[in-house]
């Protein structure tokens, strides 16, 4: 404890602030911590002298000191107080005490939502283990825990296993010794694991994801638990689940599902006027055909394909309709597909009759950069969510996109977003023509949004290229342009690469700049599957949850 007169308040006081101060500053000193922090802030950034932000900083500290402020605002402020220590190192012994008390102060007034960020304050100003804050640190740690351990130990499921065993790997970064509750939470889990997939008892296996139980297996072995027989059992366990997985996917997957699916015909309530068609798109084998129509009097997209020779194969054309289907029976909150009703046939063209939406991402984007408004942060996280759930399970199918665009994918008046055109995936397009009612004065055309490795040779051999890393970058230009509302223009080229990454860093939300960094990536071996990033906003998002 600091004696009274050595009070950081009094050092401000009677030693910082000077004549020459007073005179630059003559609010800020005559009124002090009754300054409002705004004030106070608009002090910092303008005064051009280094003693004055210095001493600015300084009454900040003293009034964050007086308050309580939740959220992201107090984070803003306590990074502009910790330049002090280089302002006044000095006074760090006495600047640290106030750090402390405010931070100890903020962390039993935060929200949950808030605790791990102030968790990350006090690791980063290495508070000593004996501070206040670090011991209310402790505390609320070892409550929140032992807490979800014994949810666990009563009901056990996978997002409870995934959200506490990030809490503890996100915990042990700040130094805390969890060993007990790793143990503890180890050997509940590895039960859970083995009871659920059959391991013991060959007829109580239960329906469930194995690659959820190849996730947690994973990440439990980053507890470096010092146990012999913990290990032996992790390892054991471990290796029959990835012989589950490989022996799922050695199954024909998707070919299984498509080949065995039954194709659903339409025979009436359909109405389409020929006469009304959206757009054209043709190649060297077939001609398709977009009309908006009615069905069961509901508005519809109606897609026609047509072989342009008469013994052309249209098995291709089908594999589209069985892809449509198959993820069309798969919507659900959680994932963005299109609602498909069926296919029905007129000679020897093919009609697919699938949900309309009259706008898609791409016209909210211009619609948003013409209003000058941002997206809303939590809209934009549930969209990228959305995305890469969807794309995710599409990737987990086998089915790959490989001409994403925001064009391509349709909006409805909640803002839910619909995967549109599956037909890149099945024939090459050579040509597009497009009728004046199908685009509405975009922010851009479809350049701008295919991976690097296709507009260069990054990659010598073409036959390695993944579709799905492609499918990546697309998806990674789409959520950095809804962010940024900015014309990607020609940023998806290599040599553009370095530019478009630092535009990314500059994105302030840190969990946003370093997942578009991953996907915007120029080398496709440096970005991840969609599952991985799906893991990577588990492990930014679940550890933020602690209840």
């Amino acid at each position: 404890m600091l004696d009274s007169d050595q009070d950081f308040f009094l050092i401000v006081d009677k030693k910082l602030k000077t004549s020459s101060i007073i005179k630059a500053l003559p609010q800020l000193c005559a009124n002090g911590t009754a300054n409002e922090l705004d004030y106070i802030l608009k002090c910092i950034y303008e005064s051009e002298n280094k003693k004055c932000k210095a001493f600015a900083r300084a009454i900040l500290l003293l009034k964050l000191d007086t308050e309580i402020i939740l959220g992201n605002s107090f984070i803003k402020y306590f990074n502009e107080v910790k330049q002090l220590l280089t302002d006044y190192p000095k006074y760090e012994q006495h600047i640290t005490y106030y750090f402390d008390f405010i931070l100890h102060k903020q962390i039993i007034a935060c929200q949950k939502n808030d605790f791990l960020s102030l968790v990350e304050q006090a690791y980063l100003l290495k508070l000593p283990g004996d501070s206040i804050s670090i011991q209310e640190i402790q505390k609320i740690l070892n409550e929140i825990l032992w807490k979800k351990t014994k949810k666990l130990s009563k009901s056990s499921s996978s997002s409870k296993a995934l959200s506490i065993i990030f809490l503890i790997l996100h915990a042990e970064k700040y130094n805390h010794n969890l060993n007990d509750i790793k143990n503890t939470i180890g050997s509940l889990l590895l039960d859970y694991i083995e009871e659920r997939n059959g391991f013991i008892f060959n007829d109580t296996t239960t329906e469930h994801n194995i690659e959820e139980d190849q996730k947690i297996l994973t990440l439990l072995a980053q507890f470096n638990i010092k146990d012999k027989i913990f290990n032996e059992n992790l390892a054991y366990i471990k290796g029959k689940v990835d012989n589950l997985i490989a022996e799922n996917n050695n199954k024909s997957g998707i070919m299984h599902l498509k080949d065995n699916l039954e194709l659903t015909y339409i025979k009436e309530n359909i109405y389409l006027d020929e006469s009304q068609c959206l757009a054209i798109e043709e190649n060297k084998c077939f001609r398709m055909k977009l009309y908006k129509a009615q069905y069961d009097s509901c508005p519809v997209y109606v897609k026609m394909y047509m072989p342009l020779d008469s013994n052309e194969d249209v098995s291709v054309i089908y594999n589209e309709v069985k892809y449509y289907q198959l993820l069309s029976s798969k919507t659900n909150e959680n994932f963005g597909f299109l609602k498909f009703y069926g296919i029905f046939l007129e000679a020897e063209r093919i009609f697919l009759v699938m949900e309309y939406q009259k706008y898609n991402l791409m016209d909210y984007i211009t619609t948003m950069q013409m209003k000058k408004e941002r997206v809303d942060d939590n809209l934009y996280t549930t969209i990228a969510l959305k995305l890469l759930s969807t794309f995710a399970e599409m990737a987990a199918l086998g089915i790959h996109h490989g001409n994403m665009l925001p064009h391509n994918m349709l909006i409805d008046e909640w803002l839910n977003i619909k995967i549109f055109d599956l037909s890149c995936s099945v024939i090459k397009v050579e040509k597009y023509l497009c009728s004046s009612d199908c685009e509405r004065h975009a922010l851009q055309d479809r350049n701008g949004y295919s991976a690097p490795e296709f507009n260069s040779n990054i990659i010598k051999n073409k036959t390695k290229l993944s579709i799905e890393k492609a499918d990546v970058f697309s998806v990674g230009m789409i959520l950095y342009q809804l962010y940024t509302l900015k014309h990607t223009g020609n940023l998806n080229q290599v040599q553009t690469n370095p530019f478009l990454i630092q535009e990314v860093k500059k994105i302030r939300y840190l969990h946003i700049s370093k997942l578009l960094q991953n996907m915007l990536n120029a080398d496709p071996e440096k970005r991840e599957k969609f599952c991985n990033l799906l893991a990577y906003i588990d492990n930014n998002y679940d550890t933020l949850t602690l209840e």
